[in-house]
């Protein structure tokens, strides 16, 4: 058994770290590739796990930028695979896909949004997709037959009590006080963020100065030149402490849905703003059935400036963590999932 990975999003590595470190401790042959995004090489670095790099820039976000990278990766990796002898790719891209087919190597192509949602990314990756692994409240539409099912999310893979215990102590490293809030500005780039409406500066000013009202606010941000007006707030931290800074945070708001949902698992009471509110699986069970993420819109965001208390309350509090543990209980441990129902079943052991 050989297994390659490709990692194209700082939360691929979190998807699948600890089944790395779990093949790496018992022995099992992997290989990781990445491309440049964000902070995902340096998260690979201080994990001290080897890889290699097949796109070093990023590109632009514009569907040709996209396009042709896609092309260049695919040519990148079947270099590097061709003659390696893989038994199957795990990943949650295009290309292992494609090229899995290509090469007659099982692809497991993971996923946590609806086809709907990602409708360009499911016509390239799921016909080509020897199964496609999703959490139960996913939609692939004309693929569902090939799907792999699991009752959770993918963030529960590193955010699950057997994984992630959270350490109140980082915050002294960084002289963090108790009470604080979070506002998280990701920087959109995908092809199914390219038409969302973004949050300008001024927005998050007006969101900053209300949370204020309750503690200290943080801004977490992957924009290199924030205007002096927010630059003061910028939360300035080792990435590794990131979880444990948002596990002992009083709230959240921001445009990552990524953050939202791991808030919703760990138990921070959050808002997510997206043009995604009502389209996405994943994001309904949480927001409707478990009450754990308060989705709006940008056009929505005087309405939250207006209602902002009832998240400090502790009538909210304390029903939000109900609801939290509720959650909890009915999801299972993801990675111990990637590794009893992937890594090692029949197929993959012949």
């Amino acid at each position: 058994m050989k297994i390659l990975f490709y990692l194209g999003h700082p939360a691929h590595f979190h998807l699948f770290k600890n089944t790395l470190f779990y093949l790496k401790k018992n022995n099992v042959k992997f290989e990781i590739i990445i491309k440049s995004k964000e902070i995902l090489e340096q998260l690979l670095i201080e994990s001290k796990l080897e890889y290699i790099n097949i796109e070093k820039v990023e590109r632009k976000a514009n569907i040709l930028s996209i396009f042709l990278s896609l092309l260049s990766r695919i040519k990148s990796i079947y270099s590097l695979v061709r003659k390696r002898n893989f038994t199957h790719f795990i990943g949650t891209s295009i290309e292992l896909s494609i090229l899995g087919r290509l090469l007659g190597v099982k692809s497991y192509i993971f996923l946590e949004d609806d086809f709907k949602a990602v409708p360009l990314f499911g016509l390239l990756a799921f016909p080509f997709a020897y199964k496609i692994v999703t959490p139960q409240v996913c939609n692939v539409s004309f693929w569902e037959y090939k799907s792999l099912k699991y009752n959770g999310y993918q963030k529960i893979a590193y955010l699950h009590k057997n994984n992630f215990k959270s350490n109140s102590k980082v915050l002294n490293k960084y002289n963090i006080r108790n009470n604080y809030s979070l506002v998280r500005i990701s920087a959109l780039g995908a092809h199914h963020d390219l038409n969302q409406k973004q949050i300008n500066f001024e927005t998050v000013s007006k969101i900053v100065n209300e949370l204020k009202k309750y503690g200290s606010v943080y801004i977490s941000s992957e924009e290199k030149n924030l205007p002096a007006f927010l630059e003061e707030y910028r939360l300035k931290i080792n990435i590794s402490d990131y979880h444990h800074i948002l596990a002992n945070s009083l709230f959240h708001i921001g445009n990552s849905q990524s953050i939202a949902i791991e808030c919703a698992i760990i138990g921070i009471p959050n808002v997510c703003i997206s043009h995604f509110k009502d389209k996405i699986g994943v994001l309904n069970e949480l927001s409707q059935k478990y009450k754990l993420i308060d989705m709006i819109t940008v056009d929505e965001i005087d309405k939250f400036l207006l209602d902002s208390k009832k998240y400090f309350s502790k009538e909210f509090k304390n029903h939000f963590l109900e609801n939290n543990n509720k959650m909890n209980e009915e999801k299972i441990d993801v990675t111990k999932f990637i590794i009893e129902k992937i890594i090692y079943t029949k197929n993959n052991m012949n």
